[in-house]
């Protein structure tokens, strides 16, 4: 699965969980890939296909992108780096055997 096919499916497993979603502009260097929107509340979502741990890349586009959360999805897991940050408030992380679930 490529880049783009694998933000659509996060993309509509994102849309059956009730969430508006629109990508971000493709020339955004922020690494945000995905803007989420619910009741009054607005996340920004970095997507990483990878197979390697995922590091901390997160706060920029939260910023730029004026939302109330971001989220980290990946297919891997997570560097100790990016867990620590996962207590700053507004912050989520979805490691693979979590998406495993939605994807189910």
């Amino acid at each position: 699965m490529g880049a783009a096919e694998f933000e659509a499916e996060i993309s509509g497993v994102l849309r059956a969980l009730g969430y508006a979603v629109r990508p971000s502009p493709p020339s955004d260097i922020h690494d945000v890939d995905l803007i989420l929107e619910t009741t009054g509340r607005r996340v920004a979502v970095q997507l990483k296909r990878w197979n390697a741990p995922v590091g901390d890349r997160l706060f920029a586009g939260r910023i730029h992108h004026s939302t109330d959360e971001t989220w980290l999805i990946t297919t891997s897991r997570f560097a100790p780096k990016a867990i620590r940050l996962a207590s700053t408030p507004g912050v989520r992380l979805v490691d693979g055997a979590e998406l495993a679930g939605w994807l189910e």
